[in-house]
């Protein structure tokens, strides 16, 4: 009899949960293929929302997406057209967005620099809120479960309560962000 430690992994997935008390949203939630990034895996371009991500619900369709919600880390002053954002994986060109309380629409992204642009000289400030306007900047819910979405929308797990590690999150929330997930306790 062979007695000891067996470590298992499958792919890169994260543990992000805190604890095995949860709640799942019934019947899962259908997540918009249109408002998930591309990104190229082993030469394949494919839609993949990780595990663990914060979602926003989108108000028009009553579909989720990644959650569209952050900060300004820098670039803030009178008259600007750019700033650069703490996360940006989840927004895209075209989004409705306010910053610091200014609307604005997304020109072009980033996602190696983390800056935005936007048409319109605004007076921003480093750490204003950046929220995209459809819902999807208003967390609601955490994703339960790896959602490809690359050949169209799809209906995946949800959690509404439980206790999370935050730093295992795949990106890093707000503290209103943290505050609309009621009953999410982070650790």
């Amino acid at each position: 009899m062979r007695i000891g430690l067996k470590t298992t992994t499958y792919g890169n997935r994260v543990e992000w949960l805190d604890s095995e008390k949860k709640r799942h949203v019934t019947s899962g939630v259908v997540i918009d293929s249109a408002k998930v990034n591309s990104e190229v895996v082993d030469g394949k371009t494919v839609k993949i929302v990780p595990d663990g991500m914060p979602l926003g619900k989108i108000t028009a369709s009553g579909k989720y997406c990644p959650l569209k919600a952050t900060k300004v880390l820098s670039g803030g002053g009178s008259g600007v057209v750019t700033c650069v954002l703490e996360e940006t994986k989840n927004f895209q060109v075209g989004d409705a967005i306010t910053i610091g309380g200014h609307a604005a629409t997304i020109d072009t992204v980033n996602y190696d620099t983390g800056a935005i642009t936007w048409t319109g000289a605004l007076t921003i400030a480093d750490s204003d809120a950046v929220i995209c306007t459809d819902g999807s900047g208003v967390a609601a819910l955490i994703l339960a479960e790896r959602a490809n979405v690359t050949d169209g929308d799809g209906i995946f797990g949800a959690i509404d309560m439980a206790r999370v590690k935050e730093a295992r999150l795949p990106v890093k929330l707000t503290a209103a962000s943290k505050a609309e997930l009621k009953m999410i306790t982070f650790a």
